[in-house]
């Protein structure tokens, strides 16, 4: 069975192993994980600051863009409980997977943040819309 676990400061060895696959950088308090059992299988680590989560990193142990899907939605879900509205990730190469679940182009003039000037690498996803959306309600 597949379990999706947020982590803060608490961490156990499972995620103790996971940290030293991560660059440092993105190592951080908060981190998603996807496990089967006792085995990670996925993990993204993002921070909040105010109304905002920046995704910073998603780490995958499997191809399984399902696992993936499940993941980003579990931190969608949990940030709508923390009152916290916008989710930023910075894009590589797989645009078309947060496309499909309802991230859009970041525009900086609608919003007072600075993202080192980048503006055109992030997509931005609004967890009201993300909610509204008929294939994420009930409606």
């Amino acid at each position: 069975m597949i379990l999706f676990k947020n982590y803060g400061k608490e961490k156990n060895e499972i995620i103790s192993a996971l940290l030293s696959e991560i660059p440092s950088e993105y190592v951080n308090d908060n981190v998603m994980i996807a496990q089967d059992g006792d085995e990670i299988i996925g993990s993204c680590f993002y921070e909040i600051e105010g109304q905002f989560c920046k995704l910073n990193y998603v780490h995958m142990m499997t191809d399984e863009e399902l696992i993936k899907d499940g993941l980003i939605r579990t931190l969608i879900n949990a940030m709508d409980l923390l009152d916290v509205t916008k989710i930023i990730v910075k894009i590589a190469r797989d645009e078309s997977f947060y496309a499909k679940i309802g991230f859009n182009p970041l525009f900086f003039s609608d919003f007072m943040i600075d993202l080192k000037r980048e503006e055109s690498n992030y997509l931005i996803l609004d967890t009201k819309d993300f909610f509204a959306n008929t294939c994420c309600s009930s409606k």
